[in-house]
Protein backbone atom coordinates (compact mmCIF):
# COMPACT_ATOMS: atom_id res chain seq x y z
CA UNK A 1 0.00 0.00 0.00
CA UNK A 2 2.87 2.35 0.67
CA UNK A 3 3.92 2.47 -3.02
CA UNK A 4 0.35 3.13 -4.15
CA UNK A 5 0.43 6.27 -2.00
CA UNK A 6 3.86 7.40 -3.14
CA UNK A 7 3.56 6.97 -6.89
CA UNK A 8 0.29 8.94 -7.36
CA UNK A 9 1.84 11.82 -5.43
CA UNK A 10 4.88 11.65 -7.68
CA UNK A 11 2.65 11.49 -10.74
CA UNK A 12 0.78 14.65 -9.70
CA UNK A 13 4.14 16.38 -9.23
CA UNK A 14 5.29 15.29 -12.68
CA UNK A 15 2.01 16.43 -14.25
CA UNK A 16 2.61 19.86 -12.75
CA UNK A 17 6.12 19.83 -14.24
CA UNK A 18 4.67 18.88 -17.62
CA UNK A 19 2.02 21.59 -17.45
CA UNK A 20 4.76 24.11 -16.79
CA UNK A 21 6.57 22.92 -19.86
CA UNK A 22 3.37 23.03 -21.91
CA UNK A 23 2.69 26.56 -20.71
CA UNK A 24 6.11 27.59 -21.95
CA UNK A 25 5.18 26.38 -25.42
CA UNK A 26 7.83 23.72 -25.69
CA UNK A 27 5.25 21.07 -26.52
CA UNK A 28 2.63 21.93 -29.14
CA UNK A 29 -0.89 20.88 -30.07
CA UNK A 30 -2.18 17.97 -27.99
CA UNK A 31 1.14 16.14 -27.69
CA UNK A 32 1.90 15.19 -24.08
CA UNK A 33 5.25 13.90 -22.84
CA UNK A 34 5.72 10.39 -21.51
CA UNK A 35 6.64 10.18 -17.83
CA UNK A 36 8.68 7.35 -16.36
CA UNK A 37 9.60 6.64 -12.74
CA UNK A 38 11.63 3.92 -11.07
CA UNK A 39 11.42 3.39 -7.31
CA UNK A 40 12.81 1.08 -4.67
CA UNK A 41 12.23 0.71 -0.95
CA UNK A 42 14.20 -0.45 2.08
CA UNK A 43 13.27 -4.03 1.28
CA UNK A 44 15.02 -3.80 -2.08
CA UNK A 45 11.78 -3.97 -4.07
CA UNK A 46 11.99 -2.12 -7.39
CA UNK A 47 9.05 -0.80 -9.34
CA UNK A 48 8.70 0.83 -12.78
CA UNK A 49 5.75 2.97 -13.75
CA UNK A 50 4.84 4.95 -16.86
CA UNK A 51 2.60 7.93 -16.19
CA UNK A 52 -0.64 6.99 -14.35
CA UNK A 53 -0.55 3.38 -15.58
CA UNK A 54 -0.20 0.43 -13.19
CA UNK A 55 3.35 -0.69 -12.36
CA UNK A 56 5.12 -2.19 -15.35
CA UNK A 57 6.02 -5.90 -14.88
CA UNK A 58 9.65 -5.69 -15.95
CA UNK A 59 11.19 -9.01 -16.96
CA UNK A 60 14.82 -8.19 -16.23
CA UNK A 61 15.83 -7.45 -12.63
CA UNK A 62 16.69 -3.91 -11.56
CA UNK A 63 19.43 -3.56 -8.97
CA UNK A 64 21.44 -1.09 -6.94
CA UNK A 65 25.16 -0.71 -7.69
CA UNK A 66 27.56 0.65 -5.07
CA UNK A 67 24.52 1.65 -2.99
CA UNK A 68 23.89 4.69 -5.20
CA UNK A 69 23.35 3.76 -8.85
CA UNK A 70 20.01 2.29 -9.96
CA UNK A 71 20.90 -0.04 -12.82
CA UNK A 72 18.11 -0.58 -15.34
CA UNK A 73 17.85 -2.88 -18.40
CA UNK A 74 18.15 -0.30 -21.18
CA UNK A 75 16.68 -2.33 -24.04
CA UNK A 76 13.62 -3.38 -22.07
CA UNK A 77 12.96 0.09 -20.63
CA UNK A 78 13.35 1.65 -24.08
CA UNK A 79 10.93 -0.79 -25.68
CA UNK A 80 8.48 -0.41 -22.81
CA UNK A 81 8.68 3.39 -23.09
CA UNK A 82 8.09 3.26 -26.84
CA UNK A 83 5.23 0.82 -26.33
CA UNK A 84 3.57 3.03 -23.71
CA UNK A 85 3.97 6.14 -25.87
CA UNK A 86 2.26 4.78 -29.00
CA UNK A 87 -0.18 2.14 -27.74
CA UNK A 88 -3.13 1.73 -25.46
CA UNK A 89 -3.12 -1.26 -23.12
CA UNK A 90 -6.06 -2.80 -25.04
CA UNK A 91 -4.66 -2.19 -28.49
CA UNK A 92 -1.02 -3.18 -28.32
CA UNK A 93 0.81 -6.07 -26.72
CA UNK A 94 4.24 -5.83 -28.37
CA UNK A 95 6.61 -2.90 -29.05
CA UNK A 96 6.29 -1.61 -32.61
CA UNK A 97 9.90 -0.41 -32.79
CA UNK A 98 12.40 -3.06 -31.82
CA UNK A 99 15.65 -2.15 -30.12
CA UNK A 100 18.51 -4.30 -31.41
CA UNK A 101 21.66 -5.17 -29.48
CA UNK A 102 24.82 -6.50 -31.12
CA UNK A 103 27.63 -7.64 -28.86
CA UNK A 104 31.26 -7.87 -30.03
CA UNK A 105 33.18 -10.18 -27.71
CA UNK A 106 36.55 -9.39 -29.30
CA UNK A 107 36.20 -5.61 -28.95
CA UNK A 108 34.28 -5.85 -25.65
CA UNK A 109 31.49 -3.65 -26.94
CA UNK A 110 27.73 -3.81 -27.11
CA UNK A 111 26.01 -1.68 -29.73
CA UNK A 112 22.41 -0.55 -29.56
CA UNK A 113 20.54 0.13 -32.80
CA UNK A 114 17.19 1.90 -32.93
CA UNK A 115 15.45 4.05 -35.54
CA UNK A 116 18.68 4.92 -37.35
CA UNK A 117 20.55 5.63 -34.09
CA UNK A 118 23.67 3.82 -32.90
CA UNK A 119 24.99 3.82 -29.33
CA UNK A 120 28.20 1.93 -28.57
CA UNK A 121 28.89 0.84 -24.98
CA UNK A 122 32.26 -0.47 -23.78
CA UNK A 123 32.65 -3.22 -21.23
CA UNK A 124 34.33 -1.99 -18.03
CA UNK A 125 34.55 1.61 -19.29
CA UNK A 126 32.48 4.75 -18.90
CA UNK A 127 33.07 5.69 -22.54
CA UNK A 128 30.01 5.73 -24.80
CA UNK A 129 29.66 6.77 -28.44
CA UNK A 130 26.26 8.25 -29.33
CA UNK A 131 25.74 8.51 -33.08
CA UNK A 132 29.47 9.05 -33.55
CA UNK A 133 29.96 11.48 -30.64
CA UNK A 134 32.02 10.32 -27.67
CA UNK A 135 30.63 10.94 -24.19
CA UNK A 136 31.08 9.47 -20.72
CA UNK A 137 28.62 7.62 -18.49
CA UNK A 138 28.16 8.12 -14.77
CA UNK A 139 29.19 4.51 -14.14
CA UNK A 140 30.29 1.54 -16.21
CA UNK A 141 27.52 -0.40 -17.98
CA UNK A 142 26.90 -4.07 -17.35
CA UNK A 143 26.42 -6.55 -20.20
CA UNK A 144 24.27 -9.66 -19.95
CA UNK A 145 23.34 -12.16 -22.62
CA UNK A 146 20.43 -10.07 -23.89
CA UNK A 147 20.70 -6.70 -22.13
CA UNK A 148 22.79 -3.60 -21.40
CA UNK A 149 22.41 -2.21 -17.89
CA UNK A 150 22.99 1.50 -17.37
CA UNK A 151 22.27 3.72 -14.37
CA UNK A 152 19.34 6.10 -14.34
CA UNK A 153 21.67 9.11 -14.02
CA UNK A 154 22.63 8.57 -17.67
CA UNK A 155 19.06 8.79 -18.99
CA UNK A 156 19.15 12.61 -19.56
CA UNK A 157 22.35 12.31 -21.59
CA UNK A 158 21.19 9.42 -23.78
CA UNK A 159 17.66 10.66 -24.45
CA UNK A 160 15.90 13.93 -25.12
CA UNK A 161 14.99 14.52 -21.48
CA UNK A 162 14.87 17.94 -19.87
CA UNK A 163 17.32 18.16 -16.96
CA UNK A 164 14.71 20.26 -15.18
CA UNK A 165 12.32 17.29 -15.31
CA UNK A 166 14.74 14.65 -14.11
CA UNK A 167 14.35 14.12 -10.37
CA UNK A 168 15.86 11.91 -7.69
CA UNK A 169 13.61 11.94 -4.62
CA UNK A 170 13.90 10.20 -1.25
CA UNK A 171 10.62 10.05 0.64
CA UNK A 172 9.59 7.93 3.65
CA UNK A 173 11.99 5.10 3.05
CA UNK A 174 11.57 5.04 -0.72
CA UNK A 175 13.93 6.35 -3.38
CA UNK A 176 12.29 7.48 -6.61
CA UNK A 177 13.91 8.51 -9.89
CA UNK A 178 11.64 10.15 -12.45
CA UNK A 179 12.02 11.75 -15.83
CA UNK A 180 9.91 13.14 -18.66
CA UNK A 181 10.82 12.42 -22.26
CA UNK A 182 10.80 15.69 -24.18
CA UNK A 183 10.73 14.08 -27.62
CA UNK A 184 12.59 15.02 -30.75
CA UNK A 185 12.41 17.85 -33.24
CA UNK A 186 9.49 16.15 -35.02
CA UNK A 187 7.65 15.74 -31.70
CA UNK A 188 8.35 12.04 -31.38
CA UNK A 189 7.56 10.88 -27.86
CA UNK A 190 11.03 9.41 -27.38
CA UNK A 191 14.25 10.38 -29.11
CA UNK A 192 17.98 9.85 -28.70
CA UNK A 193 19.62 13.07 -27.58
CA UNK A 194 20.97 15.24 -30.34
CA UNK A 195 24.48 16.33 -29.41
CA UNK A 196 24.05 19.77 -30.94
CA UNK A 197 25.44 22.40 -28.60
CA UNK A 198 25.88 26.13 -28.42
CA UNK A 199 28.12 28.41 -26.37
CA UNK A 200 26.86 30.57 -23.54
CA UNK A 201 28.67 33.21 -21.52
CA UNK A 202 28.28 33.04 -17.74
CA UNK A 203 29.24 35.56 -15.09
CA UNK A 204 30.25 34.98 -11.46
CA UNK A 205 31.39 37.40 -8.80
CA UNK A 206 32.49 37.13 -5.21
CA UNK A 207 29.45 36.59 -3.01
CA UNK A 208 26.07 35.09 -3.86
CA UNK A 209 25.23 34.34 -7.49
CA UNK A 210 22.25 32.99 -9.34
CA UNK A 211 22.86 29.38 -10.32
CA UNK A 212 23.80 28.83 -13.94
CA UNK A 213 21.16 26.08 -14.03
CA UNK A 214 18.53 28.13 -12.26
CA UNK A 215 18.20 25.54 -9.48
CA UNK A 216 20.47 26.61 -6.62
CA UNK A 217 22.46 29.71 -5.77
CA UNK A 218 26.25 29.63 -6.00
CA UNK A 219 28.21 31.27 -3.19
CA UNK A 220 31.85 32.23 -3.66
CA UNK A 221 34.46 34.14 -1.66
CA UNK A 222 38.00 35.38 -2.21
CA UNK A 223 41.07 33.74 -0.68
CA UNK A 224 44.47 35.20 -1.55
CA UNK A 225 43.15 36.69 -4.82
CA UNK A 226 41.46 33.43 -5.83
CA UNK A 227 37.71 32.90 -6.10
CA UNK A 228 36.70 29.85 -4.06
CA UNK A 229 33.67 27.65 -4.78
CA UNK A 230 32.13 24.80 -2.79
CA UNK A 231 32.64 21.32 -4.22
CA UNK A 232 28.95 20.55 -3.65
CA UNK A 233 28.02 23.35 -6.09
CA UNK A 234 30.28 22.32 -8.96
CA UNK A 235 27.47 20.42 -10.65
CA UNK A 236 25.35 23.58 -10.70
CA UNK A 237 28.24 25.28 -12.45
CA UNK A 238 28.73 22.94 -15.40
CA UNK A 239 25.62 20.84 -15.97
CA UNK A 240 24.01 19.68 -18.21
CA UNK A 241 26.98 19.31 -20.57
CA UNK A 242 29.25 18.15 -17.75
CA UNK A 243 27.80 16.64 -14.58
CA UNK A 244 29.67 15.90 -11.39
CA UNK A 245 29.03 13.91 -8.24
CA UNK A 246 31.07 14.37 -5.04
CA UNK A 247 31.49 11.67 -2.39
CA UNK A 248 32.76 12.85 0.99
CA UNK A 249 35.01 10.75 3.25
CA UNK A 250 34.81 12.35 6.72
CA UNK A 251 37.61 10.21 8.19
CA UNK A 252 40.14 11.10 5.49
CA UNK A 253 38.73 14.62 5.02
CA UNK A 254 38.74 14.02 1.28
CA UNK A 255 36.16 14.24 -1.46
CA UNK A 256 36.13 12.13 -4.60
CA UNK A 257 34.45 13.68 -7.63
CA UNK A 258 33.31 11.83 -10.71
CA UNK A 259 32.38 13.77 -13.86
CA UNK A 260 30.42 12.49 -16.83
CA UNK A 261 28.84 13.82 -20.00
CA UNK A 262 31.31 15.65 -22.21
CA UNK A 263 34.17 14.88 -19.82
CA UNK A 264 34.79 11.75 -17.76
CA UNK A 265 37.31 12.32 -14.98
CA UNK A 266 37.99 11.17 -11.42
CA UNK A 267 39.20 13.85 -9.01
CA UNK A 268 40.37 13.50 -5.40
CA UNK A 269 40.65 16.56 -3.15
CA UNK A 270 41.85 16.68 0.47
CA UNK A 271 41.00 19.51 2.82
CA UNK A 272 44.06 21.66 3.60
CA UNK A 273 46.03 20.33 0.62
CA UNK A 274 47.83 22.46 -1.96
CA UNK A 275 47.22 19.89 -4.71
CA UNK A 276 44.57 17.54 -6.06
CA UNK A 277 44.65 14.38 -8.14
CA UNK A 278 42.95 14.26 -11.53
CA UNK A 279 42.81 10.75 -13.01
CA UNK A 280 45.74 9.86 -10.76
CA UNK A 281 47.87 12.83 -11.86
CA UNK A 282 48.97 15.40 -9.26
CA UNK A 283 47.77 18.95 -10.03
CA UNK A 284 48.94 21.97 -8.00
CA UNK A 285 46.36 24.40 -6.56
CA UNK A 286 46.97 28.17 -6.57
CA UNK A 287 45.69 28.22 -2.95
CA UNK A 288 44.91 25.36 -0.58
CA UNK A 289 41.51 23.67 -0.51
CA UNK A 290 39.74 24.44 2.75
CA UNK A 291 36.65 23.73 4.83
CA UNK A 292 34.20 26.59 5.29
CA UNK A 293 30.80 26.27 7.03
CA UNK A 294 31.02 22.51 6.82
CA UNK A 295 31.78 22.41 3.09
CA UNK A 296 35.00 21.91 1.12
CA UNK A 297 36.02 24.78 -1.17
CA UNK A 298 38.51 24.83 -4.04
CA UNK A 299 39.72 27.59 -6.41
CA UNK A 300 37.24 28.15 -9.23
CA UNK A 301 40.06 28.58 -11.75
CA UNK A 302 41.15 25.01 -11.07
CA UNK A 303 37.69 23.63 -11.76
CA UNK A 304 37.43 25.60 -15.01
CA UNK A 305 40.70 24.00 -16.05
CA UNK A 306 39.46 20.52 -15.05
CA UNK A 307 36.35 20.85 -17.21
CA UNK A 308 38.63 22.06 -20.00
CA UNK A 309 37.44 25.61 -20.51
CA UNK A 310 40.30 27.21 -22.47
CA UNK A 311 42.09 30.17 -20.90
CA UNK A 312 41.04 32.32 -23.84
CA UNK A 313 37.40 31.71 -22.82
CA UNK A 314 37.98 32.73 -19.19
CA UNK A 315 37.84 36.48 -18.59
CA UNK A 316 38.95 37.50 -15.08
CA UNK A 317 39.17 41.00 -13.69
CA UNK A 318 42.47 42.13 -12.19
CA UNK A 319 41.58 41.16 -8.60
CA UNK A 320 40.00 37.82 -9.58
CA UNK A 321 36.75 38.90 -7.90
CA UNK A 322 34.74 38.59 -11.13
CA UNK A 323 34.86 36.20 -14.07
CA UNK A 324 33.07 35.60 -17.32
CA UNK A 325 33.54 32.25 -19.00
CA UNK A 326 32.13 30.50 -22.04
CA UNK A 327 30.59 27.07 -21.53
CA UNK A 328 28.86 24.73 -23.93
CA UNK A 329 25.16 24.06 -23.48
CA UNK A 330 22.91 21.56 -25.26
CA UNK A 331 20.29 22.84 -27.64
CA UNK A 332 17.03 21.20 -26.55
Amino acid sequence: MKKMRVLPILFVTLVLFSQTVLAEGIFKDDWFPLQCHVSYDNNGIFQVQFGPNPPYPHKHPIYLKEQKYIMIPLKEIMEASIYRSICNEEDCKEPHHKVILKRNLEEHTNTLFWEGNTIIFFEGKRDVVINGTKKYLATEPCFTEDEIYICTKDIPMLFQVSWYHYREIEWKGEYIVSWIYSGGKDTEDIAIREMTSTEKTYFLESGENHSLTGVNRITTYIKEHEMMIAVRQLNDLSMPVIQSEPTWDPEEQTVSIKTWGDIGKNIVIKAGSDHIFVDGQKVALPVTAEMMDGHLYIPLVTWLDIIEIPKEKQFWNEDHTEVEFILKNYIV
